[in-house]
């Protein structure tokens, strides 16, 4: 019998994260408003798969992990 994981869920804090997270979005809408013409340096996958030459298999399989345990 495999054991129980015990999944502990820090509401306080998720509540935090979503707050900033809101926020930088409403501030990235009212910048982009401001100056709708402007162009922002987004740097490409090329940029970090240079760094992190294997970082594309790391996030598959960090977000298939996540599948199997929360979806």
């Amino acid at each position: 019998m495999e054991p129980k994981r015990v999944s502990i869920i820090h509401h306080h804090a998720e509540e935090e994260m979503v707050e900033v997270f809101a926020q930088n979005i409403y501030l990235a809408g009212e910048d982009f408003l401001s100056n709708p013409m402007q162009s922002d340096f987004i740097p490409s996958w090329k940029r970090v798969i240079s760094a992190i030459p294997d970082f594309l298999d790391q996030f598959y399989e960090a977000v298939e992990l996540d599948n199997k345990e929360h979806g």
